[in-house]
């Protein structure tokens, strides 16, 4: 927002100005804003509202014309000032809204961990059973199981903004079925190249080996929160898509292999990874570490149980935890991070300091 000048006095042109002027001489430019501001050239309904990069003497420099209303001419004589302009009044409405929803999540349910860590409740039970996911702007919150927790067979994606608050969610966002009719229950999310990345797999809803999975590809909430694919990616419960390095990187739950694929999801290649999943075990998120890009997704086992790591020695450095069930899920992408438990249907952001 640009400062205000008391009372708004006015002066006015000593020289004539075309329409596309941008050093513009005034009578006495002390009673505008120094340095960068903004003024009102006219008065009423005949007026032009421009910005200005400096000011030296009495001279306006770096004009923008026509930052408001129509650029035009204008004579010798003209009457310029610094007045409330409709630019000041949306600054002060966007700052409101920002306040405004900063301080929503200020009661009970929302926990400051840490300058950069907060925590909130889902808006309803099992929201967060799946993955999580930001674009930096909304997080996203997958699951397949929205009422019970066991195994109701409804696909849910939910948005809340960045302090936690509930936006809007889609249900049954999606509800094809594998080649033997059965439902496709959605496992992790992701935001890769502008959309949202969601696997999908029939191995909860009695599918047999080899289980079949799906990338499903959806527009981001502003962009309209459609889906826009589902691709067949081959056997195996696909429980996590991650990118890298231009390239698609998949874990599975069934499988002791790291699939590399295509941008259009053709597999590239296949990692043997060394640990077999026991009864009930299975492998579920990947942890890559790149120079300025990370992405986590972790599966913890049970209390009273334990989850094994894994380095393994790929293009990508990948951590994986074989797990008996997914209980927390944890994402960061450029700097910004959510992570949700299903226990307590909690989620969690830590946002870049700026």
């Amino acid at each position: 927002m640009y400062p205000p000048v008391v009372n708004s006095p006015k002066t006015e042109l000593t020289e004539l100005i075309t329409d596309k002027q941008t050093e513009i001489t005034v009578a006495n430019a002390s009673v505008l804003l120094q340095g960068e501001g903004i003024a009102v050239l006219g008065n009423g309904d005949v007026a032009e509202t421009i910005t200005y990069a400096s000011v030296e003497g009495n001279v306006l420099k770096g004009c923008v014309r026509g930052f408001e209303g129509v650029t035009r001419a204008w004579p010798v004589g003209t009457r310029i000032s610094r007045n409330f302009t409709a630019a000041d009044w949306n600054a002060a409405q966007n700052n409101i809204r920002e306040l405004d929803a900063t301080n929503k999540r200020i009661d009970d349910s929302f926990k400051l961990i840490s300058p950069e860590m907060i925590t909130f409740p889902a808006h309803a039970p099992f929201r967060s059973w799946q993955g999580v996911c930001t674009d930096g702007k909304y997080i996203y919150l997958t699951t397949d199981n929205p009422e019970s927790g066991i195994q109701d067979d409804e696909n849910i994606i939910s948005v809340y903004d960045m302090y936690g608050n509930f936006v809007a969610e889609k249900r049954n966002a999606y509800t094809g079925k594998d080649s033997g009719g059965l439902f496709m229950s959605f496992g992790d999310i992701s935001f890769i190249d502008g959309r949202l990345y969601v696997t999908a797999y029939n191995i909860n809803s009695g599918g047999v080996i080899p289980y079949e999975s799906r990338i499903v590809q959806y527009k981001t909430y502003d962009d309209g929160f459609h889906e826009i694919s589902a691709t067949d990616i081959g056997a195996g419960a696909a429980e996590c898509i991650i990118d890298h390095d231009g390239f698609l990187w998949v874990s599975y739950h069934d499988q002791q292999v790291i699939k590399k694929f295509s941008k259009t999801l053709s597999l590239l290649e296949s990692y043997p990874l060394p640990t077999t999943a026991k009864a009930y075990g299975g492998y579920q998120g990947i942890f890559g570490r790149m120079e300025r890009y990370t992405q986590i997704c972790t599966g913890l086992m049970p209390r009273g149980m334990s989850s094994q790591v894994e380095l393994i020695n790929l293009p990508l450095r990948i951590i994986l935890f074989p797990t008996l069930k997914q209980l927390f899920r944890l994402l960061l992408v450029r700097h910004k991070a959510c992570a949700s438990t299903t226990g307590s249907i909690y989620s969690m952001i830590e946002r870049r300091i700026k």
